[in-house]
């Protein structure tokens, strides 16, 4: 009894962990684009669907935000 109770117990808990990882990806991908006067493009930041995020360049008052689903299946083309 101790052991099945053990197994329950140590199932659920590595369920509890999955469950909270798998809800920690965001819904959208996020990606903002900062420009100068000109409007030449000087910094990019990109967050992904998996969570990770890569940031280049400076920071200005002019940006654009870009919000893109993630989709949890792979979109297919149709082609012809």
């Amino acid at each position: 009894m101790k052991i099945s109770r053990a197994i329950l117990v140590g199932v659920g808990f590595l369920g509890l962990i999955c469950a909270t990882g798998a809800n920690s990806f965001p819904r959208e991908r996020e990606i903002i684009r900062w420009y100068d006067e000109n409007g030449r493009e000087v910094g990019y930041y990109n967050l992904g669907c998996n969570g990770r995020h890569t940031q280049t360049g400076i920071e200005t008052d002019i940006y654009t935000i870009e919000f893109l689903p993630c989709s949890p299946f792979p979109v297919e083309v149709p082609v012809g």
